[in-house]
């Protein structure tokens, strides 16, 4: 069992300092509201947008592996175009979503879902 004695300060660290000052020297205080949104409005405007090549960059390489995961599974034939396609029909309507969405969407992707949308395909008459 650890000790968690540290987490509860005695009266005399209440009565010298406060609670700040205890929160601050246990490593817990994170400052103000006011320096907390300050930090954090200096992190967004180090974040760097991805590019469209990047982005299919990525997209590529997530169906790649999950073409590798298909096959693993025994559905040797499919590839990542395939997997592709199969997503980006859900995205017609709506456009492109967010980063997190697509890789959710993909990653998340089951083979009996894959295999309906290709028996769907194939009923319209799509060629594979």
């Amino acid at each position: 069992m650890r000790d968690l004695s540290f987490l509860i300060p005695d009266y005399y660290s209440w009565a010298k300092g406060g609670i700040r000052q205890f929160l601050v020297e246990s490593g817990i205080y994170i400052g103000t509201w006011k320096e907390w949104r300050d930090a954090s409005l200096e992190a967004d405007e180090r974040v760097q947008v991805m590019g469209d090549d990047e982005l299919m960059s990525v997209a590529e390489n997530l169906c790649r592996m999950k073409a590798a995961e298909f096959a693993m599974l025994g559905y040797d034939q499919v590839t990542s175009d395939d997997i592709w396609s199969c997503i980006s029909t859900r995205y017609q309507k709506t456009g492109f979503p967010l980063l997190h969405r697509m890789v959710n969407d993909i990653l998340s992707l089951k083979a009996t879902e894959f295999m309906n949308w290709m028996t769907m395909q194939a009923f319209k008459g799509a060629i594979f």
